[in-house]
């Protein structure tokens, strides 16, 4: 009969005691020396041995949590140490932190002794004890605080922008939407939210109005041919007579970001220059006497028809951006100014005027 190995012969229970395991003194210098505060207590909430950082995290002294103490009068003392903060409301954490069921786990952040942010992780242990773990938090909290610092403060200015602004991701959902775009949209507070799709977004932009309701809208048939990765501009009729320059940009990460200005007043004042200019072109044509207009530089602004034939000069002549002395030149050149000694006379007190 053929020796059976020992390895084959011997239980994994016999394997398992037999395989090496890390000396009690290694285990209690890990103990010491980790980055998180420990404590662990007993069924009858009596501490069986904590770590010097569950000590120094809570603000106690070296020595406060001793085995044997009640996880209730060590609270005591780290509530006195200022572990929950002052006045009514420490008091108020106090009792909210003495209350909590340890036979569940919990999550809590405590705002500590020195500034310190910690936060608390208690889990229940099988014997029906339980074991309490503190991590110091603050830079991440303060981290946190100041993004969500700039976070409201980017939020406020695109509150208060003079523009309708809604931001993308590169998926095309709606990251960020500003008041004022469900204003210029017709559309009632809370109608745009992040996380709607871009079709979205245009399904209820043209159920406020805003542009033709139909498939073919501008931004639609824009984005088609552009798409939303590249630069789009156009203006569009809004609802109340508005007139709207809508535009999409790109964004690094691959999102795009729309916005709309109102440009009613300034596309009312640009046609009503307009309609002046073209009346005033009308009013000097139709006069019956020449008029020239010149500029600072002393060159030809506009004139009309009839000043060709008072200032004796050819009708084909281009004469805009011609500069006043050469035109009295031209003129003189002409007889305009007579002959002999009086026409250059007349002509050097007109170059001197």
């Amino acid at each position: 009969m053929p020796a059976v190995p020992i390895e084959a012969s011997t239980s994994s229970a016999d394997r398992a005691a037999a395989e090496p395991s890390a000396p009690p003194a290694v285990l209690r210098q890990m103990f010491q020396y980790m980055r998180h505060g420990i404590a662990l207590y007993d069924s009858e909430q009596r501490l069986i041995l904590a770590n010097p950082l569950a000590e120094k995290l809570t603000g106690l002294a070296p020595g406060s949590m001793r085995p044997g103490r009640l996880f209730s009068a060590i609270l005591e003392d780290q509530a006195a140490a200022g572990l929950f903060g002052e006045g009514s409301a420490g008091r108020a954490a106090f009792e909210a932190r003495r209350r909590i069921d340890r036979s569940r786990p919990e999550r809590a952040l405590l705002h500590g002794v020195q500034g310190r942010v910690l936060e608390a992780i208690t889990d229940p242990t099988q014997d029906g004890g339980f074991v309490v773990t503190l991590t110091d938090v603050s830079a991440r909290s303060r981290a946190e605080k100041a993004l969500a610092a700039k976070a409201a403060t980017l939020e406020a200015m695109v509150g208060n922008l003079h523009q309708g602004i809604a931001l993308f991701d590169p998926d095309r959902c709606l990251v960020v939407v500003n008041r004022l775009m469900e204003d210029l949209a017709s559309l009632s507070a809370g109608t745009l939210r992040p996380g709607q799709s871009l079709d979205e977004f245009l399904a209820a932009c043209l159920a406020g109005g805003e542009g033709d309701p139909r498939p073919g809208s501008e931004f639609a048939r824009q984005t088609a041919i552009a798409g939303p990765l590249q630069p789009i501009r156009y203006i569009q009729p809004g609802v109340g007579g508005r007139v709207l320059d809508v535009a999409s940009d790109p964004m690094p990460d691959g999102g795009f970001v729309i916005s709309v200005t109102d440009i009613t007043r300034l596309s009312n004042a640009e046609a009503q220059a307009r309609t002046q200019a073209r009346l005033l072109r009308t009013t000097i044509e139709t006069m019956q006497h020449g008029i020239v207009l010149f500029g600072p530089d002393r060159r030809l602004l506009k004139y009309n028809d009839r000043a060709k034939l008072d200032f004796g000069l050819p009708v084909t002549a281009q004469r805009v951006g011609q500069h006043f002395d050469d035109l009295l030149r031209e003129q003189a050149a002409l007889g305009v100014f007579g002959t002999g000694p009086d026409a250059d006379r007349h002509l050097e007190m007109a170059l001197v005027s």
